[in-house]
């Protein structure tokens, strides 16, 4: 199973990886999975967040688009996304994200 090349991916592995080796050693794989296992689910949702958000402390319109895209896929096909995407529901909650997204950055 290959994990897929996404911002997910890349900055939850780049939290993980203590040392900056691109790999995981035993000690970094074994702290991951304790503090995943032992987390609150506010604090996951805090930590989710924190991998999106640029600033830290908001996301903006592009931003909640590419989690949405990376949690549902892009609504083409099967599969695309962390929770299998493809379905109609996810298209139908991309074109309305994206037309929020073209709203808001019109208003800029």
């Amino acid at each position: 199973c290959r994990l897929a090349d996404t911002l997910f991916a890349s900055r939850a592995f780049a939290a993980i990886d203590k040392d900056g080796s691109g790999t995981l050693d035993f000690n970094e794989f074994l702290l991951a999975v304790y503090n995943y296992c032992t987390m609150r689910k506010d604090a996951l949702v805090a930590f989710a967040f924190d991998l999106y958000s640029r600033n830290g402390q908001s996301l903006t319109p592009q931003e909640l688009l590419l989690v949405v895209e990376e949690v549902y896929g892009r609504g083409e096909g099967k599969g695309g996304g962390a929770m299998g995407g493809g379905r109609g529901n996810t298209a139908a909650l991309l074109r309305r994200v994206g037309a929020s997204v073209t709203r808001l950055a019109g208003k800029r």
